[in-house]
């Protein structure tokens, strides 16, 4: 609470401090998201759809190693969760899977004859 009065912000009018800005900006945000585009343009679906659902593991994972934060129960059965979510997902995409004939997509009907 400032009790109705405006703080001094002129601290941020500092170089060091406008260039941490537009490194946090410019870098970590536009280039991210142009290369984030550029690999999405060659990736499938799934591929796509795995990656970013697996992205708080690994956010949890790198935070644990670099930052040294504490991981409790919950994070673990997430990310176990998560991860098990994903190779399910990428296990079901495989050819072969849940009983798709080699060479037919799961919308296309098979044209095998049942005879008696």
């Amino acid at each position: 609470d400032f009790h109705g009065t405006i703080p001094d912000m002129a601290y941020m009018i500092e170089p060091h401090r406008i260039g941490a800005i537009l490194w946090t900006g410019i870098m970590t945000t536009v280039v991210a998201i142009f290369f984030e585009g550029l690999a999405l343009e060659t990736a499938s679906a799934t591929e796509a759809a795995l990656t970013f659902s697996s992205e708080p593991v690994w956010a949890s994972l790198f935070g644990a190693w670099l930052l040294h934060e504490q991981l409790n129960l919950d994070s673990y059965v997430g990310g176990a969760i998560i991860l098990t979510a994903c190779l399910l997902s990428a296990v079901a995409d495989l050819p072969g899977a849940a009983g798709e004939e080699e060479g037919k997509g799961a919308g296309e009907p098979s044209t095998k004859s049942i005879s008696s």
